[in-house]
């Protein structure tokens, strides 16, 4: 598992050994990370996918091997997201058999969450239920669901085979 403060060190590392900080305009902003209509992560969250997974994946390894990656982001403090608390995100990808799944946690109730997904657009259904996203029935699908990690906190999950 990765937490906040040891991905902010490896970043600094990163960023040390391959040239210097972003200008002021491309700082990343922790409310442009999303799911795509299609529930892939957008731009921002792939950012974030890319850092947690690493960028440089060798296929020969995937195509010999098959059981799951999971990666954890722990936020030292959450951070402000569209009026919630974002406290994570979790990555699981399943070698060989599917599928990925991609998780945004939140220091929020589950309903609070729901609420605020649902005014964004998504349409989530009541908690502890997925829906299908359209076009995509039985590939991919959205729901929120309570946290294992805390008790008064909740994730929205992106589920794709």
């Amino acid at each position: 598992m990765l937490d906040g403060l040891l991905l902010l060190g490896l970043s600094a590392v990163a960023v040390s050994a391959s040239g210097p900080l972003a200008a002021s305009g491309d700082i990343f902003q922790v409310e442009e990370i999303d799911f795509e209509p299609d529930c892939s992560p957008n731009a921002a969250f792939q950012k974030i996918v890319d850092m947690m997974a690493g960028q440089d994946i060798d296929l020969s390894v995937l195509q010999a091997v098959s059981g799951n990656i999971e990666h954890q982001l722990a936020l030292d403090e959450p951070a402000d997201w569209h009026g919630l608390k974002l406290a994570g995100v979790h990555l699981y990808f399943g070698i060989e058999r599917g599928p990925a799944n991609y998780s945004l946690i939140f220091e929020d109730k589950p309903e609070d969450v729901r609420a605020v997904w649902n005014g964004r657009g998504w349409n989530l259904p009541v908690f502890g239920q997925a829906r299908d996203i359209e076009g995509l029935e039985g590939y991919a699908a959205i729901g929120v669901s309570q946290s294992a990690e805390k008790e008064d906190a909740a994730r929205v999950t992106c589920w794709r085979d």
